[in-house]
C-alpha cells in the first residue's frame, strides 16, 4: 500500500499539484433536541423565593389572631413557578454536537500531533445538504494522516448516533488535488 500511495502522491506531484483537499460528508442528526434535566422537560422549575407557594411573608402581621399577611411574589408573579434558566422555559436543550466548534474539536483531538501539523487548513461545518462536512488540505506528500481525519469523522458520528451508520445520501467523500495550501 505504500507503494501505491509513492506513486499516487509523485503522479498528482508531477502534475503541479501540492496539495490535497479532501471533503467528509455525511447527515449525523446533529441537532437533536434532548430533554432539559433541570426542568424535566417542563419549561419551567419551582420558584426558590417563594418555595413554589407563589406567594411570600409580607413581614406584617394584622388583626387580633396576630395573622401573617402574605403578597404576591414578585419573581414568579404568584404562580409558583419560573421559566428554567437552562432552557430558557423550552424544556428541551441542544445536543452539545449541534456546535461546529465542538465538533472540530472532537475531530481535532482524536488526531496525533503529526496529523494537526500536517493540516493546512480544517474547517468543520453544516454544508447546507448535510448537517455535518468536514473540509481539509494536507500536503500530497502527507496524506497518509487522511486516514486519521476520516477516522475521527467516523468516530464523531458514533459519539452522535451510537453505532448507527453514517447516512451518505446526497453526499460523500471528495478529493481534489491543489496547486497550494491555501484553501478557500
Amino acid at each position: 500500500m505504500r507503494k501505491a500511495i509513492s506513486e499516487a502522491v509523485n503522479s498528482i506531484q508531477s502534475a503541479g499539484f501540492s496539495h490535497i483537499k479532501i471533503e467528509l460528508e455525511g447527515q449525523l442528526n446533529r441537532n437533536q433536541d434532548e430533554s432539559c434535566d433541570y426542568c424535566l422537560g417542563d419549561g419551567y422549575q419551582e420558584c426558590q423565593d417563594c418555595d413554589g407557594e407563589g406567594s411570600i411573608d409580607s413581614g406584617n402581621v394584622v388583626g387580633v389572631n396576630h395573622q401573617v399577611v402574605y403578597e404576591e411574589c414578585g419573581d414568579c408573579w404568584g404562580d409558583g413557578v419560573v421559566n428554567c434558566q437552562e432552557c430558557e422555559g423550552e424544556g428541551h436543550v441542544y445536543s452539545e454536537w449541534s456546535s461546529e466548534d465542538n465538533c472540530q474539536e472532537y475531530i481535532m483531538n482524536s488526531l496525533s500531533t503529526e496529523a494537526r501539523e500536517a493540516l493546512t487548513y480544517a474547517r468543520f461545518y453544516n454544508d447546507g445538504s448535510v448537517d455535518s462536512e468536514i473540509t481539509f488540505t494536507m500536503p500530497a506528500d502527507k496524506v497518509e494522516y487522511a486516514l486519521e481525519v476520516i477516522e475521527g469523522f467516523k468516530s464523531l458520528a458514533n459519539e452522535i448516533n451510537y453505532d448507527e451508520d453514517i447516512d451518505v445520501r446526497g453526499s460523500g467523500m471528495h478529493v481534489a488535488v491543489l496547486q497550494s495550501g491555501s484553501y478557500p
